[in-house]
C-alpha cells in the first residue's frame, strides 16, 4: 500500500498519562489501517504480549498489520521541589537498563524476556521483515524541545486553547488564562492562575471519568505538549498518521498549526485541520478495555479487513467510504452487538483563509527539526485517529 495513502499506517505509542498502551484503541487502529507501528519499550512489548499472547503477535506479525519499533527512551517531564514556590521542570528521558549493569540492555535480551523464549525473540528481530526492530530514529533533541516549547506565550496559547476545546462550557476556565515561563540554570519554572485542581474536577463531571485526572497538574499538561511534539516527531519518521486520546488530540493539532505557520509564509499555503466523524462506529475500545471481549477476539475482524483494506486504498475514502468498509467487515461479528459512537479523523488540508487556521492568533514559532519540516513540504501529514469524543465537536 502506497504509504501516503489514507489509512496506510498509524503509529500507537503509550498515553502519556497513564504510561501506558491503550490496547482497545490499539485494536480500533488494527481495524481501521493497514499496518500498525506500536512505538514502545521493553515494559511496552511485555504488556503486549500478556495482552494479545505470543501466538495472537504471531498471527498478527505475519498478516503484516502490526510492527513493533523498539524506541528504549520515553521522554518525561522531570519536576524538582514540588508543592513548593521553587518548584520548576525540566524535559528528560527515561531508559530501558539492565539492571545488573546498569547499561543499556541488548534488544535480543529484552525481546526474550518478554516472550520467555530465546529462539522465538530471534526469529522476530532477524530475517526480511524484522518483526520487532529497532526504530532507527535520532534520538528526540531535548535542548531543542525545550528551547520551542518552555516558552510562555506558547504555553499559554496551548492551555487557553486545551481547556477551550475540553471544557467550552467552564468560561471561567479558559476565559482569562496567564502563564509565564522562565528559564533557570538547568530548569524551568511555569506559573500559571489556571487551578488544576477545578479543571480536573471539571473534566471528571464533563467525560464521566473517576480516575483519569487525578492529580492533574502543569507537569501534566507540559507533559502533554511534549507528548505532541514527539508524536509529530516519530510520525515524520515512519511516515505515518497519529492515534491520540481526544485530550491529547487538541495540543498537538494547535502545536502543528503554531508550528507550520512558519513553513506556509515559505510555501505560499496556508493549513488547517478538517474533522471527520463517523457517527456509525462502534464501541469496540471500550469493550476491550473493560475486560467484556479480549484483544485476539479482534484478530479474525483484522483477517478480515485486509482484501477490503487494499480495495479501500486506491478509493481515496471519505467518511460514507469507510463507514460502508466498516459495515462490510463487522457484519455477522460481535462487534455488531456492541453500542455505538462516534470515531474521529483529523487529517490536514489547504485552507481559504489564514483566520481559518489559526484563529488570528499572532504566534510564529519555528518549532519543527529539519526532518519534519523536509517530510512535510514532501508531502506527509501530522493526521490523527482520535479515540473518544470532544464536547467541542460531538455536541
Amino acid at each position: 500500500m502506497n504509504p501516503n495513502s489514507k489509512f496506510s499506517r498509524i503509529n500507537v505509542r503509550a498515553d502519556s498519562q497513564t504510561g501506558e498502551i491503550d490496547f482497545g484503541f490499539l485494536a480500533e487502529c488494527l481495524i481501521f489501517y493497514d499496518c500498525v507501528y506500536v512505538l514502545g519499550t521493553a515494559g511496552d512489548l511485555e504488556r503486549l504480549v500478556q495482552e494479545a499472547s505470543v501466538d495472537g503477535l504471531q498471527q498478527l506479525f505475519d498478516l503484516g498489520a502490526l510492527r513493533f519499533l523498539m524506541h528504549p527512551k520515553a521522554t518525561a517531564v522531570f519536576t524538582a521541589d514540588r508543592a513548593t514556590a521553587r518548584e520548576r521542570y525540566d524535559f528528560a528521558f527515561f531508559a530501558d537498563m539492565d539492571q545488573r549493569t546498569k547499561t543499556a540492555m541488548p534488544m535480543v535480551e529484552m525481546v526474550a524476556n518478554c516472550t520467555g523464549d530465546s529462539k522465538l525473540a530471534n526469529s522476530w528481530l532477524t530475517g526480511p521483515k524484522r518483526l520487532i526492530q529497532n526504530s532507527g530514529m535520532p534520538k528526540l533533541d531535548l535542548a531543542h524541545a525545550r528551547k520551542q516549547l518552555l516558552n510562555g506565550p506558547l504555553l499559554e496559547s496551548l492551555l487557553k486553547n486545551w481547556l477551550l476545546t475540553l471544557l467550552p462550557a467552564e468560561l471561567h476556565l479558559h476565559k482569562s488564562v496567564s502563564l509565564q515561563a522562565w528559564e533557570l540554570s538547568k530548569s524551568y519554572q511555569v506559573v500559571t492562575n489556571v487551578d488544576f485542581v477545578e479543571v480536573a474536577e471539571a473534566l471528571r463531571d464533563t467525560y464521566k471519568t473517576e480516575s483519569r485526572f487525578e492529580g492533574l497538574d502543569i507537569a501534566h499538561f507540559l507533559s502533554f505538549v511534549l507528548d505532541a511534539y514527539a508524536d509529530m516527531y516519530f510520525a515524520a519518521h515512519t511516515n505515518a498518521d497519529i492515534a491520540k486520546t481526544s485530550f491529547g488530540s487538541p495540543i498537538l493539532e494547535d502545536l502543528a498549526c503554531h508550528s507550520l505557520k512558519s513553513m506556509n509564509a515559505r510555501i505560499g499555503e496556508i493549513h488547517t485541520f478538517q474533522h471527520h466523524v463517523l457517527d456509525n462506529s462502534f464501541a469496540i475500545s471500550e469493550a476491550i478495555n473493560s475486560g467484556a471481549r479480549s484483544f485476539n477476539e479482534v484478530i479474525p475482524i483484522v483477517k478480515k479487513s485486509r482484501l477490503f483494506k487494499k480495495w479501500l486504498a486506491h478509493r481515496n475514502p471519505d467518511v460514507s467510504l469507510v463507514s460502508a468498509y466498516l459495515e462490510d467487515v463487522t457484519k455477522e461479528t460481535w462487534v455488531e452487538t456492541l453500542p455505538g459512537k462516534a470515531a474521529r479523523w483529523l487529517t490536514l488540508g489547504i485552507a481559504s483563509k489564514a483566520a481559518d487556521a489559526f484563529g488570528g492568533s499572532g504566534l510564529i514559532i519555528e518549532l519543527l527539526d529539519a526532518i519534519v519540516t523536509d517530510r512535510l513540504i514532501k508531502g506527509w501529514r501530522p493526521n490523527q485517529f482520535v479515540n473518544g469524543s470532544v464536547k467541542k465537536f460531538t455536541s
